[in-house]
C-alpha cells in the first residue's frame, strides 16, 4: 500500500513540474542581459569621448567637420583633425543622458593655472590631494566600468577601482558632450554635460588683424598688424608665412617672407614670424607695413599666406588705407600708433571699438600751436595715455592755473567722469600737467578736461615728495628748444616696477561714477635730440643723434620720497611689448630699443 502512494505522489509532482511555466523567469533575465549589454554599451562610449575629450585638449585643431545623420536627423558630428584623424562626437537627441538613472558624468574645466583638469559631475577630480591634469601622462585618465551592479572608475589605468553608485539606466549614450555649435564657420564650440564647452579652431581661421573685424585698417604713415594664426597651433605644422601689398590697380607692390623686411616703391613690410616654446605657439605673427608715399587714404589689400607643414596654404587678406600727412596734419612725432575710424563725430579705434581719440589745439598770437592728443578708455574710464610736445613756448608764464575741470567735447560725455569729485584714496592727477600748459589760458583750460585726469592715490604717489611728483619734476630737466616729445599713460593689468612694489588691479568710485579703474602703473615715455638745441627736426636726425626711454612706475604710496634711479628706466620697446603699444611711429629712426641711463643722467 506504501509503495502505490509513493508511486502515486511522484506521479502526480511529475505532472504539476511538466505544467510550471517559467517564461516571467526567461523574459527577467533576458532583460538583466539587455541591461547589462546596454551599460556596457554606455561604458565603452563614455571611454572613448573621454579619449576623444584628452585627444582635442592637446596639439589639435580642426580642419573638417561634418554632419553625422541617421535617419534624417544630425546625431553629432566627425571632426576630422590636421593629422588625418577623426573624432565623432554624438550628441543625444533629448539634450541631457540617464532620465531613468544615475551615471557618470565626466568633464573638464580650467584649474587656477589655466590648465585643464578632469571633473566627474562637475566637480574637480582629487588624487593623493592633487586636480587630476587632462593632458597629463598615461594613467591620468579616468576609466569608467561597471562591477556588480555599480559604476566603478579607475584613475590608475584599472589597477583599482572606485564605487561611484548603483548603476541603473538604460540608456546608452554618453554623457560627455551635450552639444555642438559650428555656425562661426571659423570655430567649432564643444558643450559639455558636466558645463562649459571647449572652443576649437579651423585650420582656416587665420585672419589678419585680432579684432574679430573685417573692416579696413587706416593709420598714419605705419601700423603694426597682427596676424592670427590658428589657436594652439603646433609647431610641427608650421612651414611660413608670406606676406604682400596688392594696390587697387592689381600690382604687387612689396612681398616678404619669413622674418624680414622689405621696401618697394611705396610700400614697405617688415614681417616678424611666430614665437613657439615647446612645440606650441606663444605669440602670433605680425607684419609693419609702412606707407612711404605723399597721398592721404591711399588704399591697397594686405594679403597673408600661411603655408602648412604638408605643403597646403590658407589665405587671408584685409583692406589698409594709409596716410602720410603733410604740412599741420596729425602726423606729429609725439604720437603712438593710431587706428583711426570716424564714428559720428569721434574718432574711434578701429581695433578696439573702447578707445576713443580727441586731439586738441590753440591760437597764441595769432599762431597756432597743438596742444595735446588723447585716447580715452570707454572700458576703465581713465585715459590711456596723453602725447604731447614738451618746449619753453609752452610752459612760460601767460596765466595761471584754471581749474577749470569738465568733459572733453572730443569724446562721448558719457564715458567720462560726471564731476571733479574725488574716491578711493585718489585725488585728480593731471597725465599732461598744468605747469607745462601756463603759456595762456586757453591751454591750460584744455589740461583740465576729464580725458586728461587719472585717479592718482594721494597719500605718497600725487603729494608733495610723491612717487609721481619726483618723476614729473625729473622729467621738466629734459625740456629743450628742440622739443621734448612725451607719451604719460596708465595701465590696467597687475604689474611689479623695478623697485620690486606690486600693485593689483582694483575698481574705485571717482568723479562721480563707480565703476573707475584705478591704473596700476603709470609711465612717461620721453624722445628729444641728444643735443637739444641742435635746431633739427627729428626727421632729419639719425637714430644716433637721438635718445629715447620709457619711466615705469608701480603706483603706489610706497614710492613717497623715492627719487628716480636706474630702476624706473626701460627701453621704449620693452615698454611696446607690455603695452601691445607703437610709439613714436612717425620717426622710424627713434632708437627704441636702446637706453642709456647716462642719457638722462642716472
Amino acid at each position: 500500500m506504501y509503495k502505490r502512494v509513493l508511486h502515486f505522489l511522484s506521479v502526480l509532482f511529475l505532472a504539476a513540474a511538466c505544467s510550471y511555466d517559467d517564461s516571467a523567469l526567461r523574459e527577467a533575465l533576458e532583460a538583466q542581459q539587455k541591461r547589462v549589454a546596454a551599460l556596457e554599451t554606455l561604458c565603452a562610449s563614455m571611454n572613448k569621448d573621454i579619449k576623444s575629450l584628452q585627444t582635442l585638449l592637446g596639439q589639435n585643431y580642426i580642419s573638417a567637420f561634418e554632419a553625422i545623420i541617421e535617419g534624417g536627423a544630425t546625431v553629432g558630428y566627425r571632426l576630422t583633425l590636421t593629422d588625418g584623424s577623426s573624432i565623432d562626437i554624438l550628441i543625444p537627441a533629448d539634450g541631457h543622458i540617464g532620465t531613468d538613472g544615475a551615471t557618470p558624468v565626466p568633464g573638464v574645466k580650467k584649474d587656477a593655472d589655466g590648465n585643464y583638469c578632469w571633473t566627474l559631475d562637475g566637480e574637480f577630480i582629487v588624487v593623493d590631494g592633487h586636480r587630476l591634469p587632462a593632458t597629463g601622462e598615461v594613467g591620468t585618465t579616468p576609466l569608467l566600468g561597471i562591477r556588480d551592479g555599480n559604476w566603478v572608475v579607475s584613475y590608475d589605468g584599472g589597477a583599482s577601482w572606485q564605487v561611484l553608485f548603483p548603476a541603473t539606466t538604460t540608456s546608452t549614450q554618453s554623457t560627455i558632450f551635450s552639444g555642438v555649435d559650428a555656425s562661426s564657420g571659423t570655430y567649432v564650440i564643444l558643450y559639455l554635460s558636466a558645463g562649459g564647452s571647449l572652443t576649437l579652431p579651423l585650420k582656416s581661421s587665420f585672419r589678419i588683424g585680432n579684432d574679430g573685424s573685417q573692416e579696413p585698417v587706416s593709420f598714419l604713415i605705419s601700423a603694426s598688424i597682427p596676424l592670427e594664426l590658428p589657436y594652439r597651433m603646433a609647431e610641427k605644422d608650421f612651414s611660413a608665412l608670406m606676406v604682400r601689398i596688392r594696390t587697387a590697380d592689381g600690382s604687387v607692390q612689396a612681398i616678404c617672407t619669413k622674418s624680414e623686411s622689405v621696401s618697394r616703391d611705396d610700400w614697405s613690410l617688415s614681417l616678424e614670424g611666430p614665437v613657439f616654446a615647446h612645440g606650441s605657439l606663444s605669440d602670433d605673427p605680425s607684419v609693419t607695413v609702412t606707407y612711404n608715399g605723399d597721398g592721404r587714404d591711399v588704399t591697397a589689400t594686405l594679403e597673408a599666406a600661411l603655408i602648412w607643414a604638408d605643403g597646403s596654404v590658407t589665405m587671408a587678406e584685409r583692406r589698409i588705407s594709409a596716410t602720410r600727412p603733410t604740412g599741420n596734419q596729425p602726423g606729429w612725432f609725439e604720437l603712438p600708433e593710431m587706428h583711426i575710424k570716424k564714428n559720428g563725430s569721434y574718432s574711434v579705434n578701429l581695433l578696439d571699438a573702447d578707445q576713443y581719440y580727441s586731439s586738441h589745439s590753440f591760437s597764441m598770437a595769432g599762431v597756432k600751436y597743438r596742444n595735446f592728443t588723447v585716447c580715452f578708455s570707454a572700458d576703465h574710464h581713465v585715459p590711456l595715455w596723453v602725447a604731447a610736445p614738451r618746449h619753453p613756448v609752452y610752459s612760460q608764464k601767460g596765466t595761471t592755473r584754471s581749474e577749470n575741470y569738465r568733459p572733453d567735447p572730443g569724446i562721448p560725455s558719457g564715458i567720462q567722469y560726471y564731476s571733479k569729485s574725488i574716491g578711493g584714496g585718489c585725488n585728480k592727477g593731471h597725465m599732461l600737467g598744468s605747469a607745462e600748459r601756463l603759456c595762456c589760458s586757453d591751454a591750460n583750460n584744455q589740461v583740465f578736461y576729464y580725458s586728461n585726469i587719472a585717479p592718482q592715490l594721494s597719500d605718497g604717489f600725487n603729494a608733495g615728495g610723491g612717487g609721481w611728483n619726483y618723476l614729473e619734476d625729473f622729467v621738466d630737466k629734459f625740456e629743450c628748444a628742440d622739443t621734448l616729445y612725451e607719451v604719460i599713460g596708465t595701465w590696467f593689468e597687475p604689474y611689479t616696477d623695478g623697485h620690486g612694489i606690486s600693485v593689483n588691479p582694483v575698481t574705485i568710485a571717482f568723479g562721480g561714477r563707480s565703476d573707475v579703474d584705478m591704473p596700476t602703473m603709470f609711465y612717461y615715455v620721453l624722445l628729444r635730440t641728444k643735443k637739444g638745441n641742435s635746431g633739427k627736426s627729428l626727421a632729419d636726425c639719425e637714430a644716433s643723434e637721438l635718445m629715447c626711454a620709457a619711466f615705469v612706475r608701480s603706483h603706489s604710496n610706497a614710492l613717497a620720497g623715492k627719487r628716480v634711479t636706474r630702476e624706473d628706466i626701460m627701453s621704449v620697446s620693452e615698454l611696446e611689448k607690455l603695452t601691445g603699444l607703437v610709439f613714436f611711429a612717425n620717426v622710424p629712426k627713434a632708437p627704441k630699443d636702446k637706453c642709456s641711463p647716462s642719457d638722462w643722467g642716472l
